[in-house]
């Protein structure tokens, strides 16, 4: 298998032999990472076909069997989260901006492409929307907003890209617990 993780500066300097017998690749990004910069993961994949998941992702089952569907495509989003008891989420409240704005349900936290021309399409106009945030947010979104998140700049990426490309609406692959407490009935602060 092939492990690659992408750090900016500041952690580059904190990596530790023990960190880096974890990873095949360790890429740096110049500069500190934001939201804003998502975009460049494409660019900075070592790999033909990558699955890109955020730090805070646990695995608790083994997910080859995801290969199959994942190779079919040339994107694929995370677009339906359970919560911790294996429920699909339906609370809308982090969601707003989705829903009024007709947007796919996009979470960066798992997705997967394979380098080819139509997902180099697709990152260049990720960058467009991320680059050009406010005008985007102006004239498209009813709920304007100066600091997006990477899943509303993807989603709106993905509304001009094509929704059908990027996501599979149902599909049981990929899927992510979302552990936001207030998404899992949970209370904000341990008693």
């Amino acid at each position: 298998r092939n492990y690659a993780v992408i750090v900016d500066t500041k952690t580059l300097d904190r990596i530790e032999d023990k960190h880096r017998s974890l990873f095949d690749e360790i890429v740096v990004l110049d500069g500190e990472w934001d939201f804003s910069r998502e975009w460049e993961v494409r660019n900075l994949s070592p790999w033909r076909r990558t699955v890109k998941i955020d730090v805070d992702i646990l695995f608790t089952d083994n997910i080859d069997h995801w290969w199959d569907l994942l190779e079919s495509r040339n994107i694929l989003f995370t677009s339906i989260v359970e919560n911790y008891k294996g429920k699909t989420i339906t609370e809308r409240f982090h969601r707003r901006q989705f829903d009024s704005n007709l947007l796919p349900d996009i979470y960066t936290a798992f997705y997967y492409f394979r380098d080819c021309v139509e997902t180099a399409d697709f990152f260049e106009t990720v960058k467009s929307v991320s680059e050009n945030w406010p005008w985007f947010s102006k004239n498209f979104l009813t709920l304007d907003t100066q600091t997006p998140r990477d899943d509303e700049i993807f989603a709106v990426a993905a509304k001009i890209y094509g929704i059908s490309k990027c996501i599979l609406p149902e599909s049981e692959v990929p899927r992510i617990v979302h552990m936001k407490e207030i998404l899992n009935d949970l209370p904000d602060e341990i008693p």
